[in-house]
């Protein structure tokens, strides 16, 4: 059964009932209080509502909802009406683009899911070397679109310093609190990783990265604080730093 979480959405409708106690509250979906749902509550002047409601009533996208509180003279306060979306079911499509361009967007379609976790490579290569822009949303049964999450990474493509390395990505992950370093090479590779801060100081080490055409690694990087850092990346032959921000 799909629900609202409402959070303290009654704080204003409370001062209506002056010093009467407040005993019971009801609410309706879109202007139908034929299917109003009464709910008795504890005695109090203050009265707070931190629950989910049924909202089986409401269609999928937006909808109405209306709520009253009633005092212990039997008056019930003036009607609060909110708007709200209803999400349309489970996921079908994840969509993403690079650098504000959305029309270069790529569609995945996918089987229907409530929960969407994607662990792919997505294609760069026709990206040149620098920082980028990448924005992501996913689609519902009913075709809504969520609101796009936009990141940035950098891509670094033909390391000199470091041969047979054929690219670099780095994406923070804020979320997690992780970097996620993916290194494709021509050329099987023994690495190694390190964090250094804007004092060029060593804050996390990685374990060596055994890197045979492609390789992703994601480094924790929960006990740094916000700010710029470089990721040290060192071979057999070279030494490589790119730079990255921390943030959340």
């Amino acid at each position: 059964m799909r629900t609202l979480l409402l959070l303290t959405f009654l704080g204003g409708i409370a001062t209506m009932s002056h010093a009467q106690n407040i005993t019971a509250y009801r609410y309706w979906f879109d202007d139908d209080a034929g299917a109003l749902v009464n709910v008795a509550v504890t005695a109090g002047q203050q009265f707070t509502l931190n629950t989910d409601l049924a909202a089986a009533a409401a269609g999928d996208g937006y909808n109405r909802i209306t709520l009253q509180t009633q005092d212990d003279l039997g008056v019930w306060s003036v009607p609060l009406t909110k708007v709200f979306h209803r999400q349309g079911g489970d996921l079908t499509a994840w969509q993403y683009w690079f650098d504000d361009n959305i029309s270069t967007e790529q569609t995945v379609n996918v089987p229907a899911t409530s929960t969407l976790d994607v662990v792919t490579n997505i294609d760069c290569s026709a990206l040149p070397t620098g920082s980028h822009l990448i924005t992501w949303r996913d689609r519902d049964q009913i075709g809504y679109w969520s609101v796009p999450l936009t990141t940035e990474f950098s891509f670094t493509v033909g390391l000199q310093e470091l041969p047979g390395v054929q690219s670099v990505l780095l994406f923070p992950n804020p979320a997690a609190s992780e970097l996620w370093l993916r290194i494709d090479a021509s050329t099987d590779q023994d690495l190694t990783a390190e964090v250094l801060d804007a004092s060029g100081r060593v804050v996390k080490q990685a374990p060596r990265i055994a890197v045979s055409s492609s390789s992703t690694i994601a480094l924790d990087l929960s006990g740094l604080a916000n700010g710029p850092y470089q990721v040290r990346i060192a071979g057999e032959q070279g030494i490589k730093c790119l730079p990255f921000f921390k943030q959340q």
